[in-house]
């Protein structure tokens, strides 16, 4: 299904995504405009900066992109973008890519081989730029539109980091920039090959304005992006039920009720697109200790989870995490019925064989100290959590101290580290160990007379009723 013809995106990670997407619309924007929500991040701080741990959601994809668009719903799907033809030596330990021809940045200087060197080569300046881990040992050019990046080890395995993930910078802009201000600077006006530039960010509002020197014919199919950020889940969904909003980042609670039933031209077409993970920090506290991580896992019950927190719009996941159908295909078929380990005796004999005895009271106990894991909630979600993770623990006698926090609290906690257990989320930068719970989808709600249509630059967006003529 093209997404050309989304109405509205539920479950979608906008932020997440590498290429332009057209939406059929709704009512909320005027000629030209597509509004976004970012769900409940609160107001919008101006820092486009890529090394950033949590830049602007616009960074990355619509400013910053890479040298290959993968697409996650399909394994194998690979497209070229600022890239081309690239290949890998046998022992895996180096990648030649050519590049693009007739690609501009958006200040007008020329997209060349030596930015996509000088991305690759800054990452071995200090590892807080290396932001994939990637074990670059040199990189050089060869004839004016080839790169050449040699690995201390095989690389292959990393290949959707490298080509997917890593977006190219120009090196005439981030050459000027000290390595060590490369993670700080706020980059409040950035310069990127995407289709568009950042016109304004006031409050919980950004723009962003359609280049119209763009080297892709026909893209992109808006002048202008329009991000709307939230105080919280609840303001979100109104927001786009109410038809405020084209395209969401959000959880949408019965979706039964608030569109196919009051809509017969919409449709709910469900895509695998990430795994969520309940993620324990490994180096230290009580969950440094491997059987109390197989007793957290043991003690889940993700059908529970899927039906209540998701609907059951989000299945279990397999052990291997590996969302399916989409990557069927490396699946090993002797795993394709593996389940969890799951209930209160495989709790017991992980916490047992890890030295902790039940105590009169239930509570498990070592050494003298009860079993707790502290986690920080972000408070819009804490009560959409609460019963899925404090109470299942607490029910086969592990403790969960859950602290309150703000969005932006979690966010840096979880980025530096300094955390014990993260809830349940996408895109968690796992440090050692992750649980994983459920497949976590991308949910259009299609309206089926516009699929494969999107409006033209500055063409006027029809509304609902304006379409069912």
């Amino acid at each position: 299904m093209s997404a050309a013809a989304a109405a509205l995106v539920l479950t979608a990670l906008l932020a997440a995504c590498t290429g332009e997407t057209r939406a059929g619309g709704g009512s909320a924007g005027g000629e030209g405009v597509l509004t976004v929500s970012t769900g409940s991040t609160g107001d919008f701080v101006r820092d486009f900066d890529p090394f950033a741990p949590e830049p602007l959601q616009a960074t990355h994809g619509m400013i910053y992109k890479p040298l290959l668009l993968c697409n996650a719903a399909t394994s194998g799907d690979v497209r070229p973008w600022l890239g081309g033809e690239y290949a890998w030596s046998e022992d895996g330990r180096r990648l030649t890519v050519t590049i693009r021809d007739g690609v501009t940045w958006s200040d007008g200087e020329p997209f060349t081989a030596d930015d996509v060197a000088y991305t690759f080569e800054v990452m071995t300046h200090d590892p807080a730029l290396n932001q994939f881990a990637l074990p670059i040992e040199a990189v050089t050019t060869e004839g004016g539109d080839t790169v050449v990046i040699d690995f201390t080890e095989s690389a292959l395995t990393r290949e959707y980091f490298i080509l997917g993930k890593t977006k190219m910078i120009p090196e005439h802009i981030w050459s000027e920039i000290p390595d060590d201000e490369k993670t700080t600077v706020l980059n409040e006006n950035p310069v990127g090959t995407g289709p568009w530039t950042v016109s304004s960010v006031e409050g919980m509002t950004m723009e962003l304005t359609a280049r119209d020197d763009y080297y892709v014919e026909g893209l992109p199919h808006f002048d202008t992006l329009r991000y709307r950020s939230f105080t919280g889940n609840n303001a979100a969904n109104a927001a786009i039920t109410s038809g405020e909003i084209d395209w969401a980042g959000a959880y949408i609670p019965n979706v039964q009720s608030n569109y196919l039933d009051r809509d017969e031209n919409f449709e709910l077409v469900h895509i695998p697109l990430a795994v969520t993970y309940l993620t324990p920090k490994a180096q230290r506290g009580s969950t440094a200790d491997p059987g109390v991580r197989h007793a957290i896992s043991a003690a889940l019950d993700r059908d529970f989870i899927s039906e209540s927190l998701y609907a059951g719009q989000a299945p279990p996941i397999n052990p291997m995490a590996l969302l399916q159908p989409n990557f069927e295909n490396v699946l090993d078929p002797s795993l394709a019925d593996a389940e969890f380990e799951t209930g209160e005796d495989a709790v017991a004999r992980h916490l047992t064989d890890a030295g902790y005895r039940r105590g009169p009271d239930g509570a498990w106990e070592r050494d003298g100290e009860r079993l707790t894991t502290a986690v920080g909630q972000r408070l819009d979600r804490l009560r959409q959590h609460r019963r899925d993770d404090t109470q299942q623990l607490a029910d086969i006698g592990i403790e969960l101290d859950v602290q309150a926090i703000s969005y932006a609290q979690f966010t840096d906690r979880r980025n530096t580290g300094d955390f014990q257990l993260v809830p349940p989320g996408l895109c968690v930068a796992v440090l050692g160990a992750a649980l994983s719970l459920v497949s976590f989808g991308l949910d259009e709600v299609l309206d089926p007379r516009l699929r494969n249509r999107g409006p033209r630059r500055g063409a006027r967006r029809t509304s609902r009723k304006e379409r069912a003529r």
